[in-house]
């Protein structure tokens, strides 16, 4: 989708925490800096997971997380 002229991408989110955590990263590397990432989890996690979540979003600078818990 980048390639062809998006700038925003809503990211599915529902792996396991540990999963999704390394996942993080890679999406943001494949998508480049200039794409504004959020995320939507679907209700996947618990609040602590959410917290934890939301800080590696935040690493990887994803603008939003949507239905965290």
């Amino acid at each position: 989708y980048v390639r062809e002229g998006f700038t925003r991408l809503k990211i599915k989110m529902g792996h396991s925490l540990p999963e999704q955590k390394k996942l993080i990263p890679r999406i943001r590397e494949k998508a480049g800096n200039s794409v504004e990432l959020t995320a939507d989890a679907n209700q996947a996690y618990t609040a602590s997971e959410a917290l934890e979540l939301a800080e590696k979003l935040q690493e990887a600078n994803f603008v939003l997380l949507e239905q965290p818990v």
